[in-house]
């Protein structure tokens, strides 16, 4: 939230909010009610971090989602076929049921 406030997302967002845990990534059964009533209705998700990308690659998403990352590792950086150290915007999208 403190770097969303940074960059005045508020200001261009209907509304920001916080998935209601500490842990990193998106782990689904940690999230509050209150997060995953929205998340569950988004026509879009925009998620920042290297956490967020290793966790919702292993989600069955329902809606877009847009990773705002950079590369720490190898790992991540190998499979969003880039070099390390770099920032990423990637698109995932919905799977297919």
């Amino acid at each position: 939230m403190e770097d969303a406030l940074c960059v005045e997302m508020d200001k261009a967002a209907d509304q920001l909010v916080t998935i209601g845990t500490d842990t990193m990534g998106l782990m689904l059964s940690e999230c509050s009610p209150d997060f995953l009533a929205l998340y569950n209705s988004a026509d879009l998700v925009v998620a920042k971090g290297m956490a967020y990308a290793e966790t919702l690659t292993e989600i069955n998403l329902m809606a877009p989602h847009l990773l705002l990352l950079r590369t720490k590792c190898t790992n991540v950086a190998r499979y969003f076929q880039a070099k390390r150290h770099k920032n990423i915007a990637k698109l995932l999208r919905p799977n297919k049921t």
